[in-house]
């Protein structure tokens, strides 16, 4: 029961740069209230599960393209791009990533690549 639970518990292990810079980020890219989304993001680590999780990723994703549809690339988007995506890649160590995940994942490389290549570093690495 224990090794359940705590397989059931590893997606809160994945690093936090999703709750440190995302609602920042969200901010300045003009999709989000900071305080509105550090909120959210507070209620999913504490009273989330891996689904609700992964779901609001996926949100999260959409948010940024519609985004950089309307205002365009940006410091801001590439960070997040990177950030959401280093949360799949990671994920892959504690979790299969289920149709939906790995089309957003898919869905960020290319937005990564297309569209905000430009904006600093490669999209191999940090940010």
């Amino acid at each position: 029961m224990r090794q359940r639970a705590a397989r059931r518990d590893a997606w809160l292990f994945l690093p936090p740069e999703v709750e440190r810079l995302a609602p920042g980020l969200l901010a300045d890219l003009g999709a989000a209230s900071e305080s509105a989304e550090a909120a959210l993001i507070d209620r999913l680590v504490t009273r989330g599960d891996a689904g609700a999780w992964f779901a609001h990723l996926r949100t999260l994703g959409d948010v940024l393209a519609r985004a950089v549809d309307e205002h365009g690339p940006g410091e801001s988007a590439r960070t997040l791009a990177l950030v959401l995506r280093d949360q799949y890649l990671l994920a892959l160590g504690i979790r299969e990533l289920n149709l939906r995940d790995e089309m957003a994942l898919a869905r960020l490389d290319i937005l990564l690549r297309d569209r905000l290549q430009g904006a600093a570093a490669t999209a191999d690495g940090g940010f």
